[in-house]
Formats: C-alpha cells, structure tokens, sequence
C-alpha cells in the first residue's frame, strides 16, 4: 500500500467517522452523565464493535446482511429498540444521578463491573448498526491492492480506522463532559439527563431511518 493511498484512506475514515451517528451520540451521553472515564470504557466497547464488523466484513459476512432482508431487518431494529430503552432510560433518570460519578470509594470490584456494563453497552450499540457491515464491504477495497498480500494491508486499514474512530468517540465524550460544568452553574443541572436522553432518542431515530 502506498503512502498516498493510506493518507486518501485516513482523511476519508477521519470524515466519515466524524459524522453523528448512534456510536457518537452514546459517546457524548456516556461523557455528559458519567464521566471520562466511564467514557474510555464506553469508547473501547464501540471500537471493538465496529473492528469485529470491519473483519467480519472482510470474512463475507456482509454478504450475508446484503443479500437477506430478514437477518437485516433483526439486527437493525433490535438496535433501534435498545438505543430507544437507553434514551427513554437517561430522560427518566433523576438529575441526583448526575452526582453518583466514579466515586473514589467505589470498590475495585465495583469499578471493574461498571467498566464492563459500559464497554457492554456500547458494543452492543456498535454491534446493532448492519449498515456498517455493508460499508467496510463496500469502502475496504478501494484502498487495498490485489497484487500485494492482502492480510497486512488489512492490518493497516483496521489499526488506522480503530485510532480514528477512538479519536472521534473520546471527542464527543470530552465535548458532552464540557457542557455538564455550564449546565450546573445555570442551574439546569436536569438539562443534563434531558440532553442525553434526547440524543439517544435521536441515535435510535437516525439508526431507524437508515
């Protein structure tokens, strides 16, 4: 793989991956009501979603999704209704909520428990999106060339879009982290279950409509 070609397939991943979508808006919530890091373990469940599609994707499985309506159908909607339950979730939930954030005295029990629910939800989040599938099929083989050995370029493609999708979800967790200080100081602090609430509604309905 020529440099050229790398560089064309990270400005295309960056742009792509900075898109709003379901994997984003969880990010931003998970920063907003929980914390950075409750966000790190949130940001690590959806890139680990999407880098088992990516390769899942390579194996022909997408094919699978593509060519039947039925296994496409389930797993789109069954996302829908999870990001549906988890905004409906935030929206009900008590703005105390908001002051129960990585206490110091949590347990190492505790902490690696929460770390797991949170890295859970994300990936199953990740995992419920099949329109990602279809767009590894569809995007990988622009950037990979036949005449070479396949395996490391795919290395490559996979390693560069896990740091940029990383990048882009710890990105809206910080910007979702930064608006919870404001929304204090004006006394909104409900705002903030509201305005979580709210975007994963919205990922639900922007999931729902692809």
């Amino acid at each position: 793989m020529s440099l050229e070609t790398w560089l064309i397939y990270v400005v295309t991943t960056c742009i792509a991956s900075m898109t709003p979508g379901p994997n984003m808006l969880l990010s931003m919530t998970i920063g907003m009501t929980r914390g950075k890091r409750a966000a790190f373990a949130s940001s690590l469940g959806g890139v680990s979603a999407m880098l088992i599609m990516l390769f899942a994707s390579a194996a022909g499985l997408s094919a699978i999704l593509s060519t039947s309506a039925e296994a496409f159908t389930v797993v789109k909607w069954g996302g829908v209704i999870y990001l549906l339950y988890l905004g409906i979730k935030a929206w009900r939930s008590p703005a105390m909520a908001l002051d129960n954030t990585a206490s110091g005295s949590t347990s190492t029990t505790s902490r690696k428990k929460d770390f797991f629910s949170l890295y859970r939800q994300a990936f199953l989040v990740g995992a419920s999106n099949p329109k990602a599938m279809i767009f590894f099929a569809a995007f990988l083989p622009q950037f990979i060339n036949l005449d070479l050995p396949q395996g490391p370029q795919l290395a490559i493609l996979a390693g560069s879009f896990v740091v940029i999708e990383f990048f882009w979800l710890m990105s809206y967790a910080l910007g979702g982290s930064q608006l919870v200080p404001l929304l204090k100081r004006s006394g909104k602090v409900q705002m903030v279950n509201r305005i979580s609430g709210g975007a994963l509604i919205g990922a639900s309905a922007l999931l729902a409509s692809r």
